[in-house]
Formats: structure tokens, sequence, C-alpha cells
């Protein structure tokens, strides 16, 4: 139950001054039973918080209202706000451009999305909408075979099956640009591009590597 804040004492007929009930709350006039003329309706008080659940209750997908996602249809951002909220915290737009999802319907579409993904299946033939990731996979070798072809014998070039662990990838091999550590530059290339490479040296295996990453590797190509 709600106590409006003021110190006007309870008087029936008199808005402010004491508590109404679902059915006689009506729009934003606080009615009370014995003032609407329905005494002893049955219906049990509701405070303000109350008030506003039921107003989300509405407009709220699924059931669990009580944890609330909202999704800004406007800048589409999403959140984990309270009933009702008012403005947008990423772009300052109104309810109106709200919608809002329960915990039970957010987990739902999650798992859809999930199922969705799993469903899909990555090939050598599946495209950017421009390439194929085949047809990109090509334009790498073939254009780091002539990078290691054009600084063959300024800097070594080098080539192993084996990592210098003696482990391997089976149908692969390592085409590498130096054998110092920091200064390392490797790629696996097919076991069909070893002909392509015959210029490069050939050890039994590859210098022990140097822990060097995919940024690290583009770094060292700018600056070769």
């Amino acid at each position: 139950m709600h106590t409006m804040n003021d110190t006007k004492p309870l008087k029936h007929g008199e808005e402010g001054t004491h508590s109404v009930c679902n059915k006689h709350n009506i729009g934003d006039k606080s009615v009370c039973c014995e003032c609407s003329g329905k005494d002893n309706c049955g219906d049990e008080p509701m405070t303000y918080a109350d008030k506003r659940l039921e107003e989300f209750e509405k407009g709220a997908v699924g059931k669990n209202v009580h944890s609330v996602y909202v999704h800004c249809n406007s800048c589409y951002s999403w959140g984990v706000n309270l009933p009702l909220e008012k403005e947008c915290g990423n772009c300052g737009n109104t309810e109106d451009a709200f919608t809002y999802y329960d915990a039970e319907t957010i987990t739902l579409l999650i798992n859809q999305a999930i199922a969705e993904e799993r469903e899909r299946v990555i090939t050598e033939d599946t495209s950017d909408g421009f390439h194929t990731f085949k047809e990109l996979y090509e334009h790498r070798i073939t254009l780091y075979i002539a990078l290691c072809r054009q600084w063959e014998p300024d800097i070594s070039v080098w080539r192993s099956t084996l990592h210098s662990d003696g482990s391997s990838f089976e149908g692969w091999f390592i085409l590498g640009i130096d054998k110092r550590k920091g200064e390392q530059i490797t790629y696996h290339l097919p076991n069909g591009k070893w002909d392509d490479t015959s210029f490069a040296e050939t050890l039994e295996k590859a210098p022990e590597f140097d822990g060097h990453t995919s940024a690290d590797v583009l770094k060292r190509i700018s600056n070769l």
C-alpha cells in the first residue's frame, strides 16, 4: 500500500491522502475503494511500483517481467533496465522507441540464434559476397611465395615439414622468412605448393618458434 507523500489527514473524497486499489486507480487520478463508491470490492491495494509493473506487463514480450532487457529500436542498443525506463541511455530516445524483453524470452532468442549458427556450414566455398575462402587463401599463398622469392637470398627463407618439436600438420608444411627469434615470419602452406618453393632452404625441422602472433607477422612484413 502506498500513502501519498503529504501531511494531510486521510479524508475520503480528497485526492492525495490515501492509497488506491488496482481496479480504481484510473489514469493519473488516485481513487480509493470507498471514494469510488465500491467499498469492499475485494481487490488488494497496490503500491506505486506495482502500478508501474502492471503498466509494463501490458507491453512486455514474454512472461517474467521482473528481469527485463530493453532494446532501443532507434539505435539498436541493448540494456538491462527497470520497467518503463523513460529514455534510452545510449541515444536518448523515449520509451516509445523501446521493445521490452523478459529474461525467458531473451534466453529463447539466444538459444535460437545459437542453433541457427550451428546449422551454418562454413566451407572453402563460403563467400563474403565478393570472394570465397578458397579464393582468398589462394591469393594469400601466392602473394606470400612471391614475397619470399623476392627476399631470398638477402634474408634467410626456409621451409620444413616439421615444427621445431618434431610435430607437424598433416598435408601442410611451413614456409618461413628469417630464423632469428623476434624476426620470424611463418605461414603453413598446403603440400601442393612444395614444388613452388624450391628456392627456399629445406630444413629437417623449423627453427625454434619465437611465439609470434598474426599481429606480429603483419608488423614484421611491413618492416621488411
